[in-house]
């Protein structure tokens, strides 16, 4: 810059221009390095060789440093306006910076709140929140969840791929963490407790509960400023604050679902103990009069039949609670294995209503090697479900339809009837629990209302879903889905 200013002076000398206006171009110089550089030395330095450049080039005798003793103090004003302009350049140079770098984390702490308004649960909230200190800092960040009372292990999330945290997984940083999560206060490099630690952490709270603990890399490192200091507190406090929104919805949730368990034990206890006292009693009642009395051979013939339906009920019921236990929580079922569906018809058509018998039942499969991924034992109850629900309500000698077919990676599984179907109305609640219609059959004081809002738990845990439709030209179809499983070669 100096060079250049020289050879606008010389220029300035063959123009005929005074030796003023060479050290004018030369103030400007100095006012280009300090816009150009960082640091008030590189000022002083440009001011110096000023002077001493218009010296020994402009001023007699040439290429000497000696000169008019009359111009050493226009050398010094030069010096002085040249130090002075550049200082203060210098000094609005930094200020500017100063704004822009305080506009730009005042703009991450407005970009973290917005991010953790839509994180979603407990892990992408703390990592908005790390990701937006690293991007704030520009330090690698480390966060200790808190469950239970204790630390987990850290979720780290380095500056850029060199940077390693092996310092700040140490014994002592661990404990340092640990403090702050006992004591609810920051500690480690930085501060007044255990100084000797590799990061600083802070605890993310919100009204005495404290959820994770935040680490920041201070190892060979300059200390936080004051203003990121204020912002990293800032960011800490916001992720409490959504923190703690995620817990009370997370425990909101458990207690109405605490709450709807019991109502739920309530109804089955209060329909269990009326639908169990009547067949009961049947059997109670037929037991004794077959001890008691000669009666005909057709009379006694309908009585064990009607204790045998009675218990036949009764282990019904039975095996759909032990289901409901098994399906208790709603949660999907992970360990699914494939199984035959030619297999799982037929155990669930040995185990179906007595009645089948004298309905005429039809079994279609597209592939007798056709496997689907299940709990075999929950699907079996599914489709006796089903089986018996289209006994029960259609009259005696209709046809029952029991099909599954392959479409793409799913496998569709049917029960048809042509009964007298289903009505509109009905087709919106009949997967509700304890709903039981208004078409029963005669028994329909047996009617607890649980199958078919078991086959939907079934189902759905299975990553399924089941619907009712009309038959054609009459009757219902109760159609379900599970993931098709393709046949191993050893199979």
């Amino acid at each position: 810059m100096l060079a250049f200013c020289t050879g606008i002076g010389y220029l300035f000398s063959d123009l005929g221009f005074s030796t003023a206006n060479v050290i004018v171009i030369y103030i400007i110089g100095v006012l280009g390095i300090a816009m150009l550089t960082a640091g008030r030395s590189y000022s002083l330095a440009a001011s110096i060789l000023s002077v001493l450049i218009c010296n020994f080039f402009f001023t007699e005798p040439y290429f000497s440093l000696f000169s008019d003793p009359s111009h050493i103090m226009t050398f010094i004003v030069m010096f002085a306006a040249a130090f002075f302009i550049s200082s203060i350049t210098a000094r609005i140079k930094r200020q500017t910076h100063q704004t822009a770098l305080r506009v730009y984390r005042t703009e991450i702490l407005l970009e973290t709140s917005q991010k953790l308004q839509q994180a979603i649960g407990t892990e992408q909230i703390l990592t908005v929140t790390a990701g937006q200190l690293v991007k704030l800092l520009e330090r690698s960040v480390l966060i200790y969840p808190v469950e239970n009372g204790a630390l987990s292990e850290p979720m780290l999330f380095p500056v850029n791929e060199n940077a390693g945290f092996d310092d700040y997984l140490t014994q002592y940083d661990r404990d340092s963490a640990r403090w702050v999560l006992e004591n609810d206060r920051r500690a480690g490099n930085g501060t007044d407790t255990r100084q000797k630690s590799n990061g600083i952490y802070m605890a993310i709270h919100a009204n005495g509960r404290v959820f994770a603990v935040a680490g920041v890399a201070m190892k060979a490192s300059p200390m936080l400023e004051s203003f990121e200091k204020t912002l990293t507190v800032a960011i800490l406090d916001e992720c409490g604050l959504v923190l703690e929104n995620e817990y009370n919805r997370i425990e909101k949730r458990r207690i109405e679902e605490k709450a709807r368990a019991e109502e739920l034990r309530s109804n089955l206890l209060r329909a269990i103990s009326h639908d169990l006292r009547t067949p009961l009693t049947n059997i109670s009642g037929t037991a004794a009069l077959l001890m008691e009395n000669e009666l005909p051979e057709e009379k006694r013939r309908q009585m064990y039949v009607s204790v045998y339906d009675d218990a036949h009920w009764l282990i019904d019921l039975v095996e759909n609670l032990l289901s409901i236990t098994r399906m208790e929580g709603g949660s999907r079922i992970e360990d699914l294995q494939p199984e035959l569906l030619d297999d799982i018809f037929r155990e669930a058509v040995s185990h179906s209503d007595r009645l089948l018998s004298e309905h005429e039942l039809e079994i279609r499969l597209d592939d007798e090697l056709l496997m689907a991924h299940m709990d075999a034992r929950l699907i079996v109850q599914v489709v006796i479900n089903l089986i018996n629900n289209a006994v029960k309500y259609t009259p005696r000698g209709s046809h029952i339809c029991l099909e599954a077919s392959a479409r793409d990676d799913r496998v569709l599984i049917s029960v048809a009837d042509d009964g007298n179907g289903i009505s509109d109305e009905a087709k919106e609640k009949i997967f509700d629990m304890f709903y039981t219609g208004n078409k029963a059959s005669s028994d329909a004081r047996r009617g607890l209302g649980l199958g078919l809002a078991l086959c939907k738990s079934i189902v759905q845990a299975h990553g399924g879903s089941i619907a009712v439709s009309d038959n054609t030209p009459h009757g219902a179809v109760f159609t379900f889905d599970l993931k098709r499983a393709e046949v191993q070669p050893d199979e």
